[in-house]
């Protein structure tokens, strides 16, 4: 089932969200800033992968980004009724990045390296719940 939900946001941008993506048009109609999570639904792994996330350089330090991983948490909260949070993989030398997500209060969880590098898992969610991402193998 696909569903799309439009909401009008400041200078004319546009939020949409859709089945696995949530993404920020320009008032041209342009794909500006967007976000792709995956709900895997592993028994005991209480988490929301965010896994690709994108703001085109031009829209860059305007809020955007904040706002797709604001509306998603607020999203998977009240679907899952508090009990999952979001995970994402950064490399560690992407200090914007980073630094955004500590600003939405992600913690740093684990180095973890994968075939195309090192890379740092933050997540934002219940900390009772962090060790769920000791034993789960990620490659």
């Amino acid at each position: 089932m696909i569903y799309c939900i439009q909401e009008s946001l400041n200078h004319g941008f546009k939020l949409e969200k859709l089945n696995d993506t949530y993404r920020i048009k320009n008032s041209d109609g342009k794909i500006v800033s967007s976000l792709k999570y995956y709900d895997y639904n592993i028994k005991n792994f209480d988490w929301v992968l965010i896994a690709d996330m994108d703001t085109d350089e031009n829209y860059r330090r305007q809020g955007l980004a904040k706002r797709l991983i604001n509306e998603l948490y607020k999203d998977i909260q009240k679907k899952f009724k508090g009990s999952k949070g979001l995970y994402l993989f950064v490399k560690p030398n992407n200090d914007p990045a980073i630094a955004l997500y500590k600003n939405l209060k992600f913690q740093e969880i684990k180095h973890y390296k994968l075939k195309d590098g090192d890379y740092i898992i933050m997540a934002k969610g219940n900390t009772s719940k962090f060790n769920q991402f000791d034993n789960m193998n990620f490659s």
